[in-house]
């Protein structure tokens, strides 16, 4: 688990993910959707359903704020263009 962990970190959703349940990596996506599938009644239950596709479909579209941020550092070499980043984020989440 210690080795997986450490795979997730370093390729995050542009990589695999551990699947428990078939013992081996899989596409980070389709890892997400499988628990989302399993956990898909409790959503429904919960009135949470949509809020959770609507989140997944947010990261998927814009990938992690992580991501995001390595990328503008490659481009700019500039921390304060990443600290903008890093803003701009926390600003579109308060609202």
């Amino acid at each position: 688990m210690r080795a997986a962990r450490w795979r997730a970190a370093r390729d995050g959703l542009g990589g695999e993910l551990f699947d428990p349940v078939r013992g081996e990596p899989v596409p980070a996506r389709g890892a997400v959707g499988a628990l989302v599938a399993e956990l898909a009644d409790d959503l429904r239950a919960h009135g949470e359903e949509d809020d959770v596709a609507a989140l997944l479909d947010r990261l998927w579209e814009r990938g992690t704020s992580a991501a995001r941020q390595r990328a503008i550092w490659a481009r700019t070499g500039d921390p304060r263009a990443v600290a903008a980043e890093v803003v701009r984020d926390g600003a579109a989440g308060a609202g």
